[in-house]
């Protein structure tokens, strides 16, 4: 399975929290990454963690036991199953991940989330950006969680993402964000159109060609967004989302 490092994130959310450059999905702005320990933790024990890979430990090999292990004297037992690290992804945030969808096209998705505030403690050096952000609507990171979903074995040239900002008003969540991403990128075009039966602004950056257009729009007091170079993946995913 190929495993994709958590999103990277813009100034400003714009082309927001998107997938890294590592595997097939969405090219990605430079910026910062978070520190992988944010992203996963890595364990020899099955975890039940949401996306989480478990693979059994191997059973002791013939004549091992829990005293004597396999490697101390005894022959490994070729037929027993071959240990690897269970990747966990963080789940901070269990009711926005949940407003994701589960699959696109038939392929699932991973979905994973973090607090407001253990997404700025990643250190991220943009951090203050989405902070303004945050203050410009009368919040703080406590009121902010943000959820992903994506097809970690590659399938899928997606991420979809869900930007909650407990509290806020819709249109102004909307506009606060956009306003910070005319700010980080003065040249971006925004349009807006329906896509999927979704009324959208599509952002698109003509002086990055190499990022996909990003789709947001916002209800209740989430923002959420997705990022895709293929048009008709955007509308079956957008008709799958909220």
């Amino acid at each position: 399975m190929t495993f994709r490092p958590v999103p990277r994130m813009t100034a400003a959310l714009a082309f927001a929290l998107v997938v890294g450059a590592c595997g097939s999905g969405p090219a990605t702005p430079s910026a910062p990454t978070l520190a992988p320990s944010a992203a996963l933790s890595s364990t020899a024990t099955p975890t039940a963690a949401p996306g989480s890979v478990a693979v059994p430990s191997p059973a002791p090999a013939s004549g091992a036991t829990a005293s004597q292990p396999a490697g101390s004297g005894a022959v490994a037992d070729p037929s027993a199953p071959l240990a690897v690290p269970s990747f966990a992804l963080p789940s901070e945030d269990k009711d926005l991940e949940a407003r994701l969808p589960s699959q696109v096209n038939g392929i699932p998705l991973a979905k994973y989330s973090f607090s407001g505030t253990s997404f700025l403690a990643s250190g991220s050096s943009n951090a203050q950006d989405l902070i303004d952000l945050l203050k410009s609507l009368g919040k703080t990171p406590a009121d902010m969680s943000i959820a992903f979903a994506s097809d970690t074995g590659g399938g899928l040239n997606l991420q979809i993402g869900a930007f909650r900002v407990a509290g806020a008003a819709t249109d102004a969540l909307l506009a606060a964000f956009l306003a910070a991403t005319s700010k980080e990128t003065p040249g971006s075009v925004m349009t807006s159109m329906n896509v999927g039966g979704k009324a959208v602004t599509q952002i698109v950056d003509p002086a990055d060609t190499a990022s996909p257009p990003v789709y947001v729009y916002a209800k209740g007091d989430i923002l959420y967004y997705l990022l895709t170079p293929d048009a008709a993946l955007a509308a079956a995913a957008l008709q799958a989302m909220p």
